[in-house]
């Protein structure tokens, strides 16, 4: 039939260049997006030393959504002005030295406007992500209709996705997988308090070696403490090591910064610009009428290979699989097989660990 095998197809996508940059940005572009909502909670909690530290963390969401919903026709209006890597370039290059400034200031000494300053970059971010990475994808699928004469729009969003859960698994597994490793406790080793509800409403918190009664029978953050120093800092903000805060900070923004970075990059040797992309579907225009076309982004003549089984055979299996005998052949795919299932259920092993670990109750 006319249908590919769906690994065929895959490996088809995985050689096309301009996909592979796209991947080379959209992962890092992701991580930066997923960061913030991960560990800022913890960064204001543990970093910031603020034991009303869910009030703020909400209205930064806030922040993000109204930044995203503000910026769509903006950044819509520059992508068609200017084109879309260069909105993609000169966004993520504006936004990378802040995140690599915010990472060298002391965490106590962090102005709260700082904190909804990083929230609108996100919030940008995260409409170059939704508008322009789109778009990109859809140039790089006409691309790719080029070559093959069909469609693939299924494969390539289902590659990207299946891609992408590894990103998910960094910025949101390995954090707090480091986090426990250096002595992270939940709460601050608190059976309550900073936003975990105590069972009597005068407390305030309630942590090994202290316990803060409040003078009014309220549970309020601004209750003042029956005992002890009035003033003093709530015991559940607190982490035995700096390592955690350290490691906090370290994907909060230096991380940020470097994925920020990447993308620039990614975004500067992207090869469909707005004068490619429309050689692109000339080209395809020309081979549909029968005629001869030449690729806008290697110059080289365009030849669609015929899909027989010989050369489905060839575009499944490498050129080294192909030289091993059928005995051979299954014994490597069946041990890599395997090998992937372990690192499937490592990872979810690692997941299961770090939610014990790391898990934030908000009441």
């Amino acid at each position: 039939g006319n249908e590919v095998p769906a690994v065929v197809a895959v490996r088809r996508a995985l050689c096309n260049r301009p996909y592979c940059i796209y991947l080379f940005i959209k992962f890092p572009i992701s991580l930066v997006s997923l960061l913030p909502v991960n560990l800022m909670s913890f960064f204001l909690r543990y970093g910031m030393k603020m034991e009303d530290w869910a009030s703020l963390y909400f209205t930064l969401v806030l922040v993000i959504l109204f930044a995203s919903l503000l910026g769509t026709p903006l950044v819509w209006y520059l992508t068609r002005r200017f084109g879309k890597r260069e909105v993609l370039m000169y966004v993520s290059g504006a936004c990378c030295p802040f995140f690599f400034a915010f990472f060298f200031v002391p965490p106590q000494s962090f102005p709260t406007a700082v904190i909804y300053i990083a929230g609108v970059f996100v919030g940008l971010l995260t409409v170059v992500m939704f508008v322009v990475l789109d778009s990109m994808l859809a140039d790089i699928i006409d691309y790719d209709a080029l070559h093959t004469g069909k469609r693939s729009e299924g494969v390539y969003t289902v590659a990207e996705t299946n891609l992408q859960q590894f990103i998910e698994v960094i910025g949101g597994v390995v954090p707090l997988l480091l986090m426990s490793a250096v002595g992270f406790e939940n709460n601050g080793g608190c059976e309550c308090g900073c936003g975990v509800a105590c069972d009597e409403a005068y407390m305030r918190w309630k942590c090994p070696g202290d316990i803060g009664y409040s003078c009014d029978g309220q549970s309020t953050f601004d209750s003042p403490p029956l005992f002890g120093e009035v003033g003093r800092q709530a015991p559940c903000v607190d982490q035995g090591s700096d390592a955690v805060v350290w490691i906090i900070r370290a994907f909060l923004f230096a991380l940020s910064g470097v994925c920020l970075l990447l993308v620039c990059l990614g975004a500067k040797i992207y090869p469909i610009t707005k004068a490619a992309h429309s050689a692109i579907l000339d080209a395809t225009e020309s081979l549909a009428a029968g005629g001869e076309a030449t690729d806008p982004l290697t110059g080289k003549a365009v030849v669609r290979s015929a899909a027989s089984h010989a050369q489905l055979r060839r575009e499944h299996f490498s050129a080294r699989e192909l030289s091993l005998s059928s005995h051979w052949l299954k014994t490597q795919l069946s041990g890599r097989l395997l090998l992937w299932l372990g690192a499937f259920i490592a990872i979810l092993a690692g997941m299961a660990a770090s939610g014990g670990e790391a898990r934030q109750y908000i009441v």
